[in-house]
This record gives structure tokens, C-alpha cells and sequence, in this order.
């Protein structure tokens, strides 16, 4: 192979690698877009602080209920990262003696709070994510009126437990392998 064809061979892979470079980096930051792990510090903390609670479950939780926007307020009236109802919050500061005002908006409350929450309802429910899900979405009230009748939940409850079920598969996937989520992690930190 003469010179030439030499440096247009070197040439033409130096153009295919920064393709695929940039190519890659596209996808990244698509998918740290589309699937960011915001507040992963409060998560792991508060997960931690319940044991066998799944952080990949509560960053899913998070993304289904506020897609992390700190500040969100539902229809309903619930609030924050884990869409926390004043009630329910009133209930877990009362049972976690929490005093004085909570702030949902402050995400390392609302995640202490949610995980609290779950972490309640996955032993209410043995360890049954199905159930904890749809009670975290329906209430335990209804959840245990479905059980007990043989009745099938809410259209919308069934809709929600498929979408944290499958958000949570994509947050193993994308942050629990040690390379991909060191990649994520830090396209996170410019956007």
C-alpha cells in the first residue's frame, strides 16, 4: 500500500471514529435527558435508611410521579419528587416523629418521606412491588378492597405500576452498570 492510500485508509477511520464518538455522546445525553438520576445522593441515602428499599424502584417512582421536578403539585394536591397528599405526609412525619413544618418541595424531605412510605408498604404487602405500587398510586384502602374481592385495580393504577415497572428495569439498566452509569453520571453533571 503506497503512502497515500495510506492517509486516506488513517483518514477515513480517524472521520469513523469521531462519528461514532458523537454518535455516542448523542445517545448519552438523550438518555441522561430522557432518564436523568437527579438527587441520587438523598436517594441513596433514605434507601439505605430502609434497607432492602431498591434506589433503581424509587428514581422510577420519581420519574413516573414528577419526572424529578422538584416543585410538582398534582391535581389532586399531592406534591414533590414522590408526589406526596399533605394527609399521607401528615401521617409518615407523625409516624417517623418528624415535628415542625415539612416542606415537600425540599427534595431530600419529599425522598425521606416516599422512601419511608414505600419501604411501609412493600412489608404491608410482604414484599409484594405489585401491590406496594398500586397502594403508593391507589391507597392501601384500595388496594386491600381489590385484594380482597378478587377485583382488578384502576385502569390507571394497572397503567401506572407497568410504567415504574418498566421504568425501573431501564434505571438498572442504564445506571446499575458501572461503566454506562459513570458515562450518565457525568453527561449529568452539564445538563
Amino acid at each position: 500500500m503506497n503512502r497515500s492510500a495510506s492517509m486516506r485508509l488513517a483518514s477515513r477511520f480517524l472521520i469513523g471514529a469521531l462519528v461514532g464518538g458523537l454518535a455516542a455522546g448523542l445517545i448519552l445525553v438523550s438518555l441522561a435527558a430522557v432518564f436523568p438520576l437527579r438527587f441520587e445522593s438523598s436517594i441513596t441515602r433514605w434507601t439505605d435508611a430502609h434497607g432492602q428499599l431498591d434506589p433503581r424502584l424509587v428514581a422510577a417512582v420519581i420519574h413516573a410521579e414528577s419526572r424529578f421536578r422538584a416543585d410538582a403539585i398534582s391535581p389532586a394536591g399531592a406534591r414533590g419528587l414522590m408526589q406526596i397528599m399533605p394527609a399521607t405526609g401528615s401521617w409518615i412525619a407523625e409516624q417517623i416523629s418528624v415535628e415542625g413544618p415539612i416542606d415537600f418541595d425540599d427534595p431530600d424531605m419529599n425522598i425521606r418521606f416516599g422512601t419511608w412510605y414505600l419501604a411501609y408498604l412493600l412489608e404491608r404487602y410482604d414484599g409484594d412491588i405489585t401491590n406496594t405500587l398500586a397502594a403508593y398510586n391507589a391507597g392501601p384502602s384500595a388496594v386491600d378492597r381489590w385484594t380482597s374481592a378478587g377485583e382488578t385495580p384502576y385502569a390507571e393504577t394497572s397503567t401506572y405500576v407497568s410504567r415504574v415497572l418498566s421504568r425501573r428495569r431501564v434505571y438498572s439498566l442504564l445506571y446499575g452498570t458501572p461503566v454506562l452509569g459513570s458515562l450518565l453520571r457525568a453527561v449529568m453533571t452539564f445538563l
